[in-house]
This record gives C-alpha cells, structure tokens and sequence, in this order.
C-alpha cells in the first residue's frame, strides 16, 4: 500500500463517505475538540487538535467492545448508528466517530483497514464465514505531514508504513499490521460474513503483493 503525499489525496480525504456523513454541526465539534485540546495542554504540552478529537470521540460514546464479541452488526453501522447508541461494539466504530468529526473540522481522514501480518495466511485459508480480524486505523494529514491515529487506543504514529504498522498493545507485547484497504469508510454497511470474504480477499492481494516484492528485490542485474 502506497504512503499518502500528494494534493489529491488532501483533497479527497475531506469529502464524507457512505459510513461517515455528517450528522451533528460542524461548529459545535470545533469548539468541543478545542475545548478539549486547550485543557490537555496543560498537562500535555505536546497536545493538538487531534489529541482533543480523539478525547472527544470517547466522551460521546461508552466503550462496550469486550461485552460484543460475537455481535452480527459489527459492521453494519454508520457513525450517526454509533453515536446514537452512545456505545462502540467493535474498534471500527472509533474510527467511523473520528473520521466524520476530523473531516468536519477541515483535517483530510482516511479509514484504514489492516490485519495482522502474522494471521494473514490463517485468513486466506480459513472456512469460517463469520470471523473478521481486521483492526482499524486513520490517516491525517496535519500540520502538513500524514499521521496514523488509532481512535481506539488513542496513540498517534508521526512516521509511520502502512505495509508495516507496529502496535504496543499491553506490556510490551508488539503487533504489527499490513494494511490492506484504504478509504473513506468500507462504502456500506456489511454483514460479518460479506466483511470476512472482503478480507480474505483483500488477504490473497497482500500476499500476492509480498510475493512480487521479494522476486523483484531479489533479482539480478547484468
């Protein structure tokens, strides 16, 4: 997967995807999120905009991810849904808040969607319909530079590789990701089972990618 730089992508990463329309004023999320961001930095000197977006995305919705495992609309909510239940049930539903809000306060967001690299050929030759892996992230192009921000966890990556996304989750316990969809969001709401063959599909392409790279790399040249 390609890194983000140039206008086009600036430009079209404002624009609001099927998922992630706006539902609430945009002046009204302006002020919150700079709200936030003015306390933080009292305690935070590195604080930003993004830092008080990402707050403010918790602050509208209960996290009750672990209590939703096994719940069939994961994937079949758009961020308006969300917010109206005032609870996330999946990681995904973070990243549907924070996108619609950053691109309503004029910061270009992407969702992006990423497996881990090592459950990438469990996913390309399971059976099971019904499992989905995939982890959710998003780009921003701020203060004139691509950042990744993980909504859920709250941490934010300023050099950052798509293709090799790492992640501290828990006492030095390390994951790393390959991203394998880019987007305004996934385009419609989607069913576990549509969403697990979209992945496995995607799977394959990463895999095939990979494999590409390395017969190329290891060429030689007269």
């Amino acid at each position: 997967m390609r890194r983000l730089e140039n206008d086009y992508d600036t430009f079209y990463f404002l624009n609001k995807g099927e998922l992630t329309s706006p539902f609430i004023d945009s002046e009204q999320i302006e002020d919150s999120v700079r709200d936030i961001y003015k306390e933080q930095v009292k305690k935070m000197p590195n604080a930003n905009m993004i830092t008080g977006l990402i707050e403010f995305v918790h602050s509208v919705v209960k996290n009750r991810i672990k209590f939703n495992a096994n719940n069939v609309n994961k994937f079949n909510r758009t961020a308006e849904d969300v917010f109206d239940s005032r609870k996330t049930i999946d990681a995904n539903d973070y990243t549907l808040l924070f996108a619609t809000f950053a691109r309503q306060i004029r910061i270009p967001t992407t969702c992006l969607f990423a497996v881990e690299k090592n459950k990438i050929q469990d996913i390309v030759t399971r059976t099971d319909q019904k499992e989905v892996l995939t982890k959710s992230f998003c780009e921003c192009c701020f203060d004139d530079q691509w950042i990744l921000v993980d909504p859920e966890k709250g941490f934010i990556n300023y050099e950052y590789n798509p293709n090799s996304i790492s992640v501290l989750e828990g006492k030095n316990k390390e994951k790393s990701y390959a991203a394998y969809y880019r987007g305004l969001d996934f385009g419609m709401k989607q069913t576990m089972e549509e969403l697990s063959s979209f992945e496995k599909r995607k799977c394959k392409g990463l895999i095939y990618a990979s494999s590409v790279d390395s017969n190329y790399s290891n060429r030689e040249y007269v």
